[in-house]
């Protein structure tokens, strides 16, 4: 795919820019061959097929909006264009839009019933106009549940680790009715001091006559 560029003053500037682009597109370079394309586009706005290119490109980079977004622009200026519908079909099927992606396949086959991928991709998808929308995600970005929160009804909480050791102890029947523990035997009575008997003394004796 080529643009016809009409000859204008700054057309050396754009060749260069051309030159640049497609040497980054095909040395895989995705991101500097859109951003380059995206300048010739700005010098020359009716250039749609440039257009696509940039679309190809952000695709490529995983832009996949933004490459959505640069197919339409083409698609307003050349809605009678097969490859545009087939790109955008390509780039909505990427973004799981099936129904969408259809709808671009079976206008690309009916703007160019011979397009052998035309008819592929028309065919692929003659069932998907029927399919209802995606769901959206059903845990949104930062609200994903617990999972600790979601097994807790399958799983108990264990035990304490005292009960756990000691399993006679934790599961030990309650004791029966009317049964009591023996009482402690009462000390045995302390005698005072005062009661005690005083121990013996005996008297002083005299010294021997010298």
């Amino acid at each position: 795919m080529s643009a016809d560029l009409d000859p204008r003053p700054e057309d050396a500037d754009v060749e260069a820019l051309l030159a640049a682009a497609d040497q980054q597109r095909d040395a895989a370079a995705w991101n500097e061959a859109a951003a380059l394309y995206g300048k010739v586009v700005e010098l020359r706005p009716e250039a749609w097929p440039l257009m696509v290119q940039q679309g190809h490109c952000l695709k490529e980079a995983g832009f996949l909006t933004a490459a959505l977004e640069r197919y339409h622009d083409a698609e307003r200026l050349a809605p009678e264009d097969a490859d545009i519908q087939l790109q955008l079909g390509h780039a909505y099927k990427l973004l799981a839009m099936r129904k969408e992606a259809a709808g671009h396949y079976a206008r690309a086959l009916a703007l160019a019933p011979g397009n052998p991928d035309a008819q592929r991709e028309a065919a692929a998808a003659a069932g998907w106009g029927d399919e209802p929308a995606p769901p959206p995600p059903a845990s949104p970005e930062g609200e994903a549940p617990s999972l600790l929160l979601d097994m807790a009804p399958e799983f108990p909480p264990a035990p304490p680790p005292f009960l756990a050791s000691a399993p006679a102890l934790a599961e030990a029947p309650p004791p029966a009715a009317g049964f009591s523990l023996p009482a402690a035997p009462a000390p045995a009575p302390l005698q005072t001091l005062a009661t005690a008997p005083a121990p013996a003394i005996a008297a002083p004796q005299p010294p021997p006559p010298a």
